[in-house]
């Protein structure tokens, strides 16, 4: 985030060893295995086509009133629009809050901090809609408007943590500002719920020219409003939405036609009014910035491979794994390696002849029958 960049807040993690020399503190290769792929997304990300793609998507949340009645709802094209086109759009919602709203310093800070590696809320939005695309009656609509709505979810979340990142705002502390700096599970719910809100209020400042500033940004957001205006009404037409959600061109489209264009005026005002007061803020405030000589190298480097996201550039690495400081459950409860090796053989017996069990018999076809699973 650009209020690390000062000099007076970058901050580096040293390694001295039993000879006295000092290494910068890294982590694996399998921690910053992220960096590339989280760079190219957020530079790829396109404000526009998320934009579009959230505004058109809410014209299939007008069928939850009348999810019932309907016989045919199938979002096949969608899915394979998502995964296909808006990857970047959807992709890394949740490392994007972390780093951007939550002020985590470092890709390699978040893989270790992080208990969900993987871009799980994209999965889950996408294999919803696969699912509902195979399905039949109730449990499709609802698997339906359920993945539409995570993925509007997503996009709020993404919009709004790139508005937290060009507006500099300061990072979220969660229940951290109440609790004395202790961190609980909470804090990355609560980051990304601040997220999605400010997604919702500031939609249009999560591009690069919002730093501009003047005239130029208030310019660039009118263009890209009055852009996702025409593409919403022009996805008023039946062909659009049979297209990506077959079913839902036979919705009321009054309600969201009306929340839609409430939530237009109201989000291009907020982000105008931003704008103008960070306009105005720059004649008052000085920041000054501290600009080192041409002649005169940096005392640190951004890294992400560093836990706190700086290194000294002619130091050597010294790279750990933090996987490997984990005792287990068992060294916490007073368990040694032979009775979890024990544990381990009865599991792997029991379960294993459970499932020979059902080989040899007919109790599998009685359960699946009878509806018990």
């Amino acid at each position: 985030p650009e209020y690390q960049d000062h000099p007076k807040n970058q901050k580096c993690l040293l390694y001295r060893d039993l000879d006295g020399k000092l290494f910068n503190l890294t982590l694996a290769q399998e921690y910053t295995s992220l960096e590339g792929s989280w760079r190219d997304l957020l530079q790829s990300f396109s404000i526009f086509q998320a934009m579009v793609l959230l505004t058109v998507l809410t014209r299939s949340l007008s069928c939850a009133d009348g999810v019932d009645e309907m016989d045919e709802f199938r979002p096949a094209y969608l899915a394979l629009v998502l995964g296909l086109v808006f990857s970047e759009e959807i992709g890394l919602s949740w490392t994007n809050v972390s780093i951007l709203v939550r002020g985590i310093p470092s890709i390699s800070a978040y893989a270790m901090t992080s208990k969900v590696g993987s871009d799980w809320l994209r999965k889950i939005l996408i294999l919803s809609l696969a699912i509902a695309s195979y399905s039949t009656s109730t449990f499709q609509k609802v698997c339906t408007l359920g993945g539409i709505a995570l993925t509007c979810i997503v996009l709020l979340a993404n919009l709004g943590s790139r508005s937290w990142k060009y507006m500099h705002w300061r990072p979220t502390m969660g229940m951290r500002s109440w609790l004395c700096g202790i961190s609980t599970p909470f804090d990355p719910v609560m980051a990304y719920t601040a997220a999605v809100m400010a997604g919702i209020c500031f939609p249009y400042l999560g591009h690069r020219q919002i730093e501009s500033g003047g005239t130029a940004a208030i310019e660039s957001v009118l263009r890209l409003a009055i852009s996702v205006a025409v593409f919403f009404v022009l996805s008023d037409h039946d062909s659009i939405q049979q297209f990506l959600v077959v079913g839902s061109d036979g919705c009321n489209q009054d309600y969201v036609n009306f929340s839609v264009g409430a939530w237009w005026s109201l989000s291009l005002i907020a982000s105008l009014t931003m704008i103008f007061q960070k306009e105005r803020q720059k004649n008052r405030l000085s920041h000054p910035i501290c600009v080192l000589p041409n002649d005169e190298e940096p005392l640190l480097i951004e890294d992400g491979a560093s836990p706190v996201g700086y290194k000294v550039p002619h130091l050597p690495d010294f790279p750990i794994d933090p996987s490997l400081t984990h005792l287990g459950w068992g060294a916490l409860c007073c368990f040694g390696v032979g009775f979890e090796y024990l544990l381990g053989i009865v599991v792997a017996l029991g379960v294993g002849g459970f499932i020979c069990y059902l080989g040899i018999t007919d109790l599998d076809e009685k359960l699946m029958s009878s509806g018990a699973l």
